[in-house]
């Protein structure tokens, strides 16, 4: 296998070898989470894991503030 020049792949803007990774949005993590969850938990953890991410990810709560600020440090960053 043939060594690749590490300069071609540059993007000439950033200097990034790499494009950035895409950031999910806060609702597909969630679910993602739960559903990791649910096979864990037993029933009424789960439930009570359900409250929490909705309280977490309500339209102005803490989810949406922490959510903004990782798209912030995407832009300012290569590796975030």
């Amino acid at each position: 296998m043939p060594i690749l020049n590490r300069e071609s792949f540059k993007d000439s803007a950033s200097g990034d070898a790499l494009p950035k990774l895409p950031l999910p949005s806060l609702s597909e993590t969630l679910d993602r989470y739960l559903r990791c969850m649910k096979h864990l938990l037993t029933e009424q953890q789960f439930n009570k894991t359900q409250k929490i991410v909705k309280q977490f990810g309500a339209p102005g709560g803490v989810g949406e503030l922490l959510q903004s600020k990782l798209a912030e440090r995407r832009e300012k960053k290569a590796n975030w």
